[in-house]
């Protein structure tokens, strides 16, 4: 047990010391980068086959597709999803693009350049410190970035709003006397014969 968090610790240290160099230097970190960049000679380079596809989620959620419409696209055009293939490890298990990976990316700041550091805390992730700007190669404008997480939360907010059968006015508004939570409308579905809810 000792000996096993001793090793901890060193990894813990060397982690740490990257990180400082990341940020006093700009140092890379080493082959951990993201999918859309390689390390070559000691400095982060695009891959630009890659790039591309990044290029075109954005595109895509700037023209109004929603994260799962984006996959199915790239998954239709076989398009191959990042870490599949050979020697890298898998992005995940179904070596085909989902919203989640979608929505991943147009939320990540490292295509705008950023590397943001971070630490356990509580056993969780959380960040360490600020954001270092211009640590790895911007690949999408900042203007562009901006205005697809517009569109997406624009669309997140209309479906919200959109009325369906069980589309309830109170919904956010009524809160419980007792605890103060949000009240919730609640299908139970149909009542047995003879009864009412």
């Amino acid at each position: 047990h000792e000996e096993s968090a001793y090793k901890g610790n060193r990894v813990g240290e060397a982690w740490q010391n990257k990180r400082n160099l990341a940020r006093s230097h700009k140092t890379p970190l080493g082959n951990a980068c993201p999918y859309w960049l390689v390390l070559e000679n000691g400095a982060y380079q695009q891959r630009p086959e890659r790039v591309a596809i990044i290029e075109r989620i954005f595109e895509m959620s700037l023209q109004g597709y929603g994260q799962a419409t984006i996959a199915k696209r790239l998954n239709e055009d076989g398009v191959a999803v990042f870490g599949s293939t050979t020697g890298e490890k898998p992005r995940n298990r179904s070596g085909a693009w989902g919203g989640s990976s979608v929505g991943k990316i147009l939320d990540n700041r490292a295509v705008l350049g950023e590397y943001q550091p971070m630490s356990w805390l509580n056993r969780s992730r959380t960040n360490d410190g600020e954001a270092i700007e211009g640590f790895y190669p911007s690949i999408i404008e900042p203007d562009v970035f901006l205005r697809a997480k517009a569109a997406r939360s624009q669309r997140q907010t209309s479906k919200a709003t959109k009325q369906s059968s069980n589309f309830n006015i109170w919904q956010g508004i009524a809160k419980c006397q007792m605890c103060g939570d949000a009240m919730h409308l609640i299908n139970k579905g149909r009542a047995p014969k003879g009864h009412t809810y």
